[in-house]
């Protein structure tokens, strides 16, 4: 079964979001990943296998944005 991270972001653009999800969808064991732009706090969904939370939120600071993990 899946893991499913879910994440707080300080993500606002349609293109950024696609283009953020397009590259975590490239991370070995990442098989989803959905943003929420309409969310108050910009949901952002990653399922998969074996997924590191610490992992994700270097690769999405690494692109100038930032993730905190929701509990």
């Amino acid at each position: 079964m899946a893991d499913v991270l879910v994440f707080k972001s300080n993500i606002y653009l349609q293109h950024e979001a696609r283009a953020l999800c397009q590259a975590l969808e490239s991370v070995p064991g990442v098989e989803r990943c959905t943003l929420d732009l309409e969310d108050c706090d910009r949901v952002l969904r990653v399922q998969g296998d074996a997924l590191e939370s610490n992992a994700l939120v270097k690769i999405v600071g690494d692109w100038g944005l930032s993730i905190e993990e929701l509990d």
